[in-house]
């Protein structure tokens, strides 16, 4: 069949993966297929293993250039700019507008920080997560007379998952640093069973981690980082303050919150427009900002971009309402959460390298 209509995917998440694997299902629907998406796809499930150095930054990525080609898609490595629903049209950084049918995002979250991003140089965004490979390959080039201060805001799972292996780093490499955890609240992982949140604590603190509660950043005129509105006294401050739909996404709805879509993942002004994952807002309930949602998004997607080339009838995707997720702490331990129910050792973290050994596998195959 003639390729007389075009896909275009904006964005390679974990949603888009899947649909670039299986894309032989849009080219027999008469579609040729494009990604739109830097080289790279960095998987979220081992950045804090690539911190603590457990893990390489190549074991952690996947050439999308090598995938597309693979599969018979077309890859632009870039990124969209501005949108052009009624005309169908989107506007690459590079200047170029892409003609499409169907178009779909999934780009993802970035932490929310103001805009623009503050000036600050001791700054780290957990996000885009190679910054934190970067990280790791700064601190273990230092070397000074005086510990290092390293303080990261944010007790949420991934602001504890990268002290813990910040930790990990530590002792690891040697390194003489002095490591600070700042989060707003009375105490870590607030929305996890308080049990938890104290084994992850006294695991922390037994560490040598310094944690400090009630704590907030913020910033001056200038773009300098305060936390408590105090000047910030550290060499380096990682930034794990919550996570919000990335700025494209934003301008795409009637809120900040992302793109909205229905249960068929369409916009619900525009629907031969889909978002997925982290940059969509999910109109029939709010979903957190994990990758399990865009995993399980994938193949619901995959299969109603090709029913909305062919006008046909479109699948519901229907959100677990539980869903695991597992911590690695930095030290060999896991921490396993599902609802009320916890779990923390080392089965956990072998639980853990598997899940995330098997999604890599298949990205690659």
């Amino acid at each position: 069949m003639t390729a007389n209509r075009h896909v275009v995917l904006v964005g390679g998440g974990h949603a888009h993966l899947h649909v670039v694997r299986a894309a032989a299902s849009l080219h027999g629907a008469g579609a040729q297929v494009t990604l739109v998406a830097p080289r790279y796809f960095w998987y979220s499930g081992l950045a804090t293993a690539v911190v603590g150095g457990s893990r390489e930054p190549a074991e952690d990525r996947i050439d999308l250039a090598e995938l597309t080609q693979r599969c018979g898609v077309h890859w632009h490595d870039g990124s969209v700019t501005s949108v052009r629903a009624n005309e169908r049209k989107l506007v690459l950084d590079d200047g170029r507008v892409l003609d499409y049918d169907v178009a779909s995002f999934n780009i993802g979250s970035e932490v929310d920080l103001p805009e623009p991003l503050p000036s600050d140089p001791r700054l780290w965004p957990v996000k885009p997560i190679a910054g934190l490979a970067r990280l790791r390959a700064e601190l273990c080039s230092q070397r000074r007379d005086s510990p290092l201060r390293v303080t990261v805001v944010g007790g949420g799972p991934t602001g504890c998952e990268v002290m813990g292996n910040l930790a990990g780093l530590a002792r690891r490499e040697g390194l003489d640093v002095r490591l600070t955890l700042c989060h707003a609240g009375d105490r870590l992982l607030p929305d996890a069973p308080a049990g938890a949140a104290r084994r992850v604590a006294a695991n922390l603190q037994g560490r040598g981690v310094t944690l400090r509660a009630g704590c907030r950043l913020g910033f001056t005129d200038t773009g300098e980082a305060r936390l408590d509105e105090a000047p910030a006294e550290a060499d380096y401050l990682v930034a794990a303050t919550g996570l919000r739909a990335v700025g494209l996404a934003r301008t795409l709805g009637a809120t900040s919150d992302g793109i909205p879509v229905t249960a068929t993942l369409q916009h619900p002004q525009y629907p031969t427009l889909f978002a997925v994952g982290d940059c969509a807002h999910f109109l029939p309930r709010p979903l957190p900002r994990v990758g399990v949602f865009g995993v399980r998004q994938a193949p619901i997607l995959q299969v109603n971009l090709a029913a909305a080339l062919n006008e046909g009838v479109l699948r519901a995707y229907h959100p677990q309402r539980r869903y695991l997720t597992i911590l690695n702490l930095g030290d060999g331990t896991g921490l396993a959460l599902r609802g009320r129910w916890w779990w923390h050792g080392r089965l956990m973290l072998a639980w853990k390298h598997r899940l995330d050994r098997d999604f890599l596998q298949r990205q690659r195959c």
